[in-house]
């Protein structure tokens, strides 16, 4: 399986080996940003797992309302954060740090 970056590069995510794909994600994603975390735990609990959100919730301490919030909130943030460009879409993440063309 592989991803496109904001930036448009190509990063392939392992099948086979967890430590190697949480890696990429750290990197790409979550970094050490602990709310990141708790949002993709709480994600990969939901999606993989299949814990219905009142166990989510009581694993955090959240409400289940909080978490299908969360989960859908991640779910959009990891979409927009490795979708590919496409022309025209200036409210992308990553595209401010990028020069207008002089014209």
């Amino acid at each position: 399986m592989s991803v496109i970056t904001s930036h448009g590069t190509k990063t392939l995510l392992p099948r086979r080996d967890p430590e190697q794909f949480w890696d990429s994600v750290r990197a790409r994603y979550a970094a050490e940003d602990r709310r990141r975390w708790k949002s993709l735990a709480m994600l990969t609990l939901t999606e993989a797992v299949g814990w219905p959100p009142e166990r989510v919730a009581l694993a955090f301490g959240v409400t289940s309302r909080q978490v299908n919030r969360g989960v859908d909130a991640t779910r959009d943030a990891l979409r927009m954060k490795f979708r590919p460009e496409r022309e025209g879409n200036p409210e992308r993440e990553g595209t401010e740090d990028r020069a207008a063309p002089a014209g």
